[in-house]
């Protein structure tokens, strides 16, 4: 079927598939050693800590999802999705199937809570829609100029 899609996870051999779709989902603006990054995180996919998930049609990786479990030494166990991008030409639930891939791996590797750090441009909806709520704002210093 033309609009069938498949969410399954990523395997550390498909690292470079993986950063490869990262980049093209994000517009093609990944930095050379950004990329790179992504893709060396990407061979550590499958880990007690770390999982990627792709959403994949015709053979074409055409969404992805990271997720992380964290110790937190007060909160305990704690997940975060880093990453969910997803191709425009795939249906909405293809992102929520994403995102519940990634929630069900954290949940089963013991997270107590789970957390995403939205954008600020990007609609609010689609976490919301998922049962997340915003808690706190992260202000970010970064490095010298």
């Amino acid at each position: 079927m033309a609009g069938s899609y498949l969410v399954r996870p990523l395997s550390p051999s498909e690292a470079s598939a993986g950063a490869h779709a990262w980049s093209e989902l994000a517009g093609g603006t990944i930095p050379r050693d950004l990329l790179g990054r992504i893709q060396k995180m990407l061979t550590q996919a499958g880990t007690r800590e770390f999982s990627a998930f792709v959403a994949e049609r015709d053979g074409e990786l055409r969404g992805i999802a990271t997720a992380r479990l964290l110790s937190h030494p007060i909160r305990g166990r704690c997940g975060e999705i880093e990453a969910l991008m997803i191709d425009d030409r795939l249906p909405d639930e293809a992102g929520d199937a994403l995102a519940h891939a990634a929630i069900e791996w954290l949940r089963a590797q013991g997270a107590s809570t789970i957390s995403h750090m939205r954008d600020p441009a990007a609609p609010a909806g689609f976490w919301e829609r998922l049962g997340f709520r915003s808690d706190l704002v992260r202000y970010t210093l970064a490095g010298p100029p």
